[in-house]
């Protein structure tokens, strides 16, 4: 018998085991998985290679239906699909588990997981698509693990999605059955099909898959559907990119598939079983791009590195570049519908005419029951379901009268609902809200503070539904899936404030323009706005709290929807109000329990032990033991290891998931793979000793300016301090916490305004301990090689001199009297690519009188290195024949004299700010000598202590360096308001007031990339009591480029 019955779309998650499809029932009492090839013959209770279909009772179940381990709006070119809807976002979601194990996992903590339930959230097909569709997302992405193994959840969503005009794309490694393969596709727009490699040895020794299985997939997918495909394939160093097998895939792909079958050539980056294997080097990616470009492929990218030429599409006729990307964001497009703008050849793929402005963001967000639909973004030619409507506005849109007692009814009965949600336990919300519990509502969320700090706010708003779901669903969505920040814990509970906001149908504002201000009312009115796919919702309650006007309310709620602070003065910009009640009270619950260990000592001991036998069988290369027997595997929040030996060397490692969690076994077993490689080769010491730490039940206790750690016991808790970059753990059960959270403070160079204060149980094998970890600087680098050339200026040394020489004639021709070269203190160019800022950076550098060393500070662009980081560099390399000096001795002298700084040669690696300004420094001062510093942020009075020790500096040399700030205006506001905002920064830079600077770039939320760098700068001048004058030069946007005025960025030139 095989079981595949017909796909029913879910209202709501199962409550029980779902029956899967896909399977038979076989004489030995067995079923056979008839899914995926690895055809699972199953027992009863035994589970499949994906771990998430079972034999339950002689039936297939799917485990992970109606659970995700999170949701997030990804821009379409991340999946990755280059030529399915450019620049739209896409809904993106997945569950756990896989039917392959590849030892290069990226996604390890999901894929391999053990506790599905533990870490998923609960979200139903048809919850799923109505908030796509609600948040403007054009698509729903099936992703982050294979959707293959829960395709049952994925056809029920995509069904869903189909009925609200949304397309359904699958990211997938394709390893399905001719049996499935039919069904799984039928639902499916685009895909993007991981064709891992080309032998069948790589995918047996790596995924213990077979290669042929996953052609069959390919060539199904584009000959028999009409499902849109483009294929991926992550080259690993020595395991699938030799070059005899990259032909032979790209021939098979022209054969088979056919040259108009877009591929990715992406880049490995070392994790889970496979972190001895380097990262793979652009030049492998360059090579692959070459090789299938010659060979005759049409469509050809690369991945996981930043190289716009190579990410970009053209056309195959003309050569014309079509779409201009630049990571995810689209930074020119020349295609009309789906034809070339210069030539008219047909592009493949689906396009329209327009692209999405999504561009590079990636935003989590939480699935809210019943969300209402948005019938403007539900025009794309399928039919909306019937049996969804939206509110009729006819209705009343005021809130009807609630008594004191009764809002102190709905408080009570929120309290309950959390308390019972933290405890695992059950309520009946019906008896606890009594006559209140049928009362129809649109909307009610509920929030969860400590202090100021917020631990949860997540609600429903726009479906009539009772109160008593309402409640529930929100108050059990605050306190344990708020995507924000880690679940609510039951000792934490008596120092919450908990609020209920209930709320109105939201209505059009009705007005447009400065209107607008005047139709909301502060403490009555929330406000929720949506545009060009981005919304956002702010409570009413939220006004009032924070003291705000209409207008700053308006500018707050665009914000938060991640819209220029002006957008809600669009006419376009849907605007809606809608009326709340907000009642708050100290939460309500009973004394806490005393916290149990997660992990037993016994346990605790068996993994230690396990840990140090298997230290010594990597490091002997012997076979170790995968799992520690007889001990239970979970889900925990994280994990510390510190390793050290009689010769007093030590090795700390920590992994840590605030939000989902991770799998226990798998990561230990991770983190002594890396620290049996940090010891290899080393001299052999004696036995080693393992502190090994649980982290678990996470406590958000506030920012390091503001914090409240009253319930935690030394004696269970350990302290965790974080930033973006740096950690700090700290376990000590003679200590005061008070001490704790000053020593995990100290440990790091934290900012403190945006330092996280947290607590976790700490099962340990130690009663003490104390680990950091901050970025490590590349201190050794003599040559910097170029990261931009072809992108942002041409690569060939011809063709950049003659636009160089094309600039500088252009502006020769255009002056009105002569330029000469003149000294001065210091100057600011933009550092875009040559096309859009390099006439306005020319026209500054050409009139300096040009020293021997220039100084040039910009900011980081890239996550990657030490916050303030000095390049050490000797050369810096423009092309294999051309190159500027780096001053190293300088660069040394900065590191070791002004405090924050390091010499940091990753932070500098994959930098524009100081490479888009040496081919004019080739041109105009090719014997000078360049210094560069790329900073991030900074607490003001760290930038007036660096200033200081700078300009202390630079008046001891005998010539100081030229000082040159590197640094674009606002980006991707409208142009009349970008020139605004740019306005309001220059004339600060005017008055050369670097704190001024800051506080307008915060006000405004001008997003001058610079901003850092020039306050630091303007410090420096003023400490060294030069008497500046300032002086524009030029400014403009890209709209002069581009000729889009809809989305500018701006560029200025100065001297100082």
């Amino acid at each position: 018998m095989v079981n595949s019955h017909l796909p029913i779309v879910a209202d709501e998650a199962p409550k029980g085991d779902f029956t899967a499809r896909w399977w038979a029932k076989q004489p030995d009492g067995r079923i056979l998985c008839q899914l995926c090839p690895r055809a699972c013959r199953l027992k009863p209770g035994d589970r499949g290679f994906c771990f998430v279909r079972q034999n339950k009772n002689g039936e297939m179940v799917l485990d992970t239906y109606g659970r995700s381990t999170g949701f997030c709006i990804d821009p379409i070119e991340k999946k990755p699909l280059n030529h399915f809807l450019p620049g739209t976002p896409v809904l993106s979601f997945g569950t756990a588990g896989c039917n392959l194990g590849c030892k290069f996992c990226q996604n390890w903590d999901i894929s391999k997981s053990r506790e599905v339930s533990r870490i998923s959230n609960i979200a139903a097909p048809l919850d799923i698509a109505l908030a796509g569709l609600d948040r403007g997302c054009r698509s729903v992405a099936f992703t982050y693990n294979e959707p293959i193994i829960w395709a049952e959840y994925a056809l029920d969503t995509a069904k869903a999605c189909h009925e609200l005009g949304l397309n359904t794309i699958a990211v997938t490694a394709g390893y399905l059955t001719d049996t499935a393969r039919p069904d799984f596709f039928s639902l499916i727009d685009a895909a993007n099909i991981d064709l891992k490699g080309f032998t069948e040895e790589f995918y047996r020794k790596l995924t213990g898959a077979h290669l042929q299985p996953i052609l069959d997939t390919i060539r199904y997918a584009v000959h028999e559907t009409d499902c849109w495909v483009e294929l991926t394939n992550l080259m690993i160093p020595g395991a699938n990119d030799h070059p005899d097998d990259l032909k032979r895939m790209i021939d098979w792909i022209l054969t088979e598939v056919g040259c108009n079958v877009p591929i990715h050539f992406t880049a490995f980056h070392p994790d889970f079983q496979m972190r001895d294997i380097p990262a793979t080097s652009h030049e492998t990616l360059s090579n692959a791009y070459e090789t299938a470009q010659q060979a005759g492929l049409n469509y050809v990218y690369v991945g996981n590195v930043h190289d716009v030429a190579r990410q970009s599409t053209y056309c195959p006729a003309c050569r014309t570049p079509l779409i201009q990307r630049d990571w995810h964001q689209l930074t020119a497009y020349n295609l009309d519908d789906n034809r070339c703008r210069n030539c008219d050849c047909l592009i493949p793929g689906r396009f329209e005419a327009k692209p999405g402005k999504w561009g590079r963001r990636r935003q989590s967000i939480s699935i809210e029951p019943n969300a209402t639909i948005d019938m403007d973004h539900a025009s794309t030619g399928r039919p909306t379901p019937t049996e969804w409507k939206t509110a009729d506005m006819n209705k009343a849109t005021t809130i009807q009268a609630l008594e004191p007692h009764e809002l102190n009814s709905i408080h009570h009965a929120a309290c309950q609902l959390v308390t019972a949600a933290v405890k695992n336990q059950t309520v009946d919300v019906q008896r606890e809200l009594g006559q209140l519990a049928d009362r129809k509502v649109s909307g009610i969320f509920v929030t969860l503070k400590r202090g100021n700090t917020l631990r949860g706010c997540c609600g429903m708003l726009g479906a009539s539904i009772s109160m008593a779901k309402a409640l529930s669903d929100s108050a059990t969505q605050t306190a344990l899936h708020d995507p924000r920040m880690a679940p609510v814990t039951a000792i934490e509970l008596p120092h919450l404030t908990l609020s209920v906001s209930v709320l109105g149908i939201p209505r059009d504002i009705g007005v447009i323009g400065e209107d607008r201000i005047n139709a909301i009312k502060i403490g009555q009115h929330g406000l929720r706005i949506r545009h060009q796919g981005h919304a956002g919702l702010l409570l009413p309650v939220v006004a009032k709290e924070r003291d705000w006007n209409a207008r700053q309310f308006m500018e707050a709620v665009c914000t938060k929807a991640g819209l220029s602070q002006e957008t809600w003065q669009r006419e376009d910009a849907l605007i809606e109000i809608f009326d709340g009640v907000d009642y708050s009270a100290a939460f309500m619950c009973m004394e806490p329990e005393p916290e149990l260990p997660a992990v037993s000592h016994e346990a605790l001991q068996k993994l230690s032990n396990w840990i140090a036998s298997n230290l010594t069988a990597i490091q002997r290369g012997a076979t170790p033991f995968y799992y520690a027997t007889d001990v239970d595997d979970m889900t925990i929040a994280g994990v510390a290891l510190l390793v050290s030996d009689d010769k007093h060397r030590a090795f700390s490692l920590m992994q840590l998931n605030i939000k989902e969690g991770i799998p226990l076994q798998s990561t230990l077993f991770r983190l002594t793979e890396v620290a049996a490689k940090h010891f290899q080769g080393m001299e052999e010491a004696g036995q080693k000793t393992i502190t090994l730490a649980i982290l678990s039940q996470l406590i958000h206790h506030g920012t390091a300016g503001e914090f409240d750690t009253r319930e935690v016991d030394p004696e269970k808790r350990a302290i965790l301090t974080l930033d973006s970059k740096r950690w700090s753990l700290a376990f000590d059960t003679g200590q005061r916490i008070d001490d704790l959270v000053t020593g995990t403070l100290t440990a790091e160079r934290f900012r403190r305004k945006s330092t996280m204060i947290y607590s976790a149980k700490c099962d340990s094998t130690h009663s003490r301990f104390a680990i950091s970890s901050s970025p490590s600087a590349v201190t050794q680098a003599p040559e910097r090689a170029p990261a931009v050339a072809g992108s942002f200026y041409p690569k060939r040394d011809s063709e950049r001199e003659q636009l160089i020489n094309q600039i500088l004639d252009d502006l020769t021709n255009q002056q009105k009297s002569p330029v000469h070269p003149q000294q001065v203190s210091a100057a600011m160019v933009p550092h875009a690519g040559l096309r859009y800022s390099g006439h306005i950076a020319a026209d500054v550098w050409r009139r300096i009188d040009l020293p021997d060393d220039i100084l040039i500070i910009g900011p980081k662009h890239t996550s990657d290195g030490v916050d303030w980081a000095v390049a050490p560099h000797e050369t810096w390399v423009l092309s294999d024949s051309t190159s500027l000096r780096g001053n190293l001795a300088f660069a040394t002298l900065l590191a070791d004299n002004v405090p924050g700084m390091k010499l940091d040669a990753s932070a500098h690696r994959s930098e524009h700010g100081t490479e888009v300004q040496l081919p004019f420094l080739h041109r105009l001062a090719p014997n000078s000598r360049v210094t560069a510093i790329a900073m991030s942020g900074a607490a003001y009075e760290d930038l007036q202590a660096a200033a200081r020790s700078l300009a202390t500096l630079l008046k001891s040399l005998a010539t100081p360096p030229l000082i040159v700030i590197s640094s674009d205006m606002n980006h991707f506001a409208d142009d009349v308001e970008n020139r605004r905002r740019d306005q309001l920064a220059l004339e600060k830079l005017a008055a050369l007031d670097p704190e001024g600077l800051l506080n307008i770039c915060k006000q405004e939320d001008i997003s001058m990339c610079g901003q850092i760098p020039a306050a630091f700068v303007l410090l420096t001048l003023q400490y060294m009591q030069y008497t500046c004058n300032y002086q524009k030069i030029a400014y403009s946007t890209s709209a002069e480029a581009t000729g889009d005025n809809s989305r500018v960025v701006g560029y200025a030139g100065v001297l100082f």
